[in-house]
């Protein structure tokens, strides 16, 4: 099934969830444990080093991780707490992606007194003894 679709069978809604670890073997622990709490259809980043913009919780560094998954909300509460829990877990973060409309764009009205770039819709090819008038005209 698509991603995209912000709803799944059951229930289910979409759910994104980045983590700061540290260390890169927690990733896994991390994928087994939403799949025990009844994540569905996981798409992930694989864990990659960062430098952290300022100290959390003694670390200048960390693997982040970040997965898009299908859950039962009344069970993000329960994946939170016990990630706040996870020794291995410097930060996390669980959001609800807003839903994802398409919208059709109207065509931009210049403003009063705006100039609109003249554009000619085909360029136009000059010969080489036209090129070499010009050249002439404008060392005048």
């Amino acid at each position: 099934m698509n991603m995209e679709n912000q709803t799944n069978n059951e229930n289910h809604k979409l759910y994104e969830l980045a983590v700061l670890l540290n260390v890169p073997e927690a990733e896994a622990e991390v994928m087994a444990y939403l799949i025990k709490m009844g994540a569905r259809e996981m798409q992930k980043n694989p864990a990659h080093q960062i430098t952290l913009a300022y100290i959390i919780k003694k670390h200048q560094s960390a693997y982040f991780l970040a997965c898009r998954f299908f859950a039962d909300p009344e069970i993000i509460k329960r994946i939170s707490d016990d990630l706040l829990l996870h020794p291995k877990i410097i930060r996390f973060l669980i959001v609800s992606p807003p839903p994802v409309t398409l919208v059709e764009r109207a065509p931009r009205i210049p403003r009063s007194g705006e100039v609109k770039p003249a554009i000619s819709p085909h360029p136009v090819t000059l010969t080489n003894e036209a090129l070499e008038e010009k050249l002439e005209e404008i060392l005048k």
